[in-house]
C-alpha cells in the first residue's frame, strides 16, 4: 500500500470515527430528555391521582356539613 492509500485510510478512519461519536452523543442526549419526559409525566400523573382524591374528599366533607345543617 503506498503512502497515499494510508492517508486516505486514516482520513475515513478519522470521519468515521467522528460520526460515530457524534451518533453516541445524539442518543445518549434522547435518552437522557426520553428519561426526563418520563419522569415528568409520572410525577403529572401522581399529581391528577392526588388532586382527584383531594377533590372527591371535599366533595365528601360539603355533603356531610350540608346534612347536618339540613337537621
Amino acid at each position: 500500500m503506498n503512502f497515499s492509500n494510508e492517508i486516505w485510510l486514516a482520513i475515513l478512519a478519522a470521519i468515521t470515527g467522528g460520526v460515530t461519536w457524534v451518533a453516541k452523543l445524539l442518543v445518549s442526549i434522547f435518552r437522557r430528555k426520553e428519561a426526563e419526559n418520563n419522569k415528568l409525566r409520572d410525577e403529572n400523573q401522581a399529581l391528577e391521582i392526588h388532586k382527584a382524591r383531594m377533590e372527591e374528599r371535599l366533595v365528601k366533607k360539603s355533603t356531610k356539613s350540608r346534612g347536618k345543617r339540613k337537621e
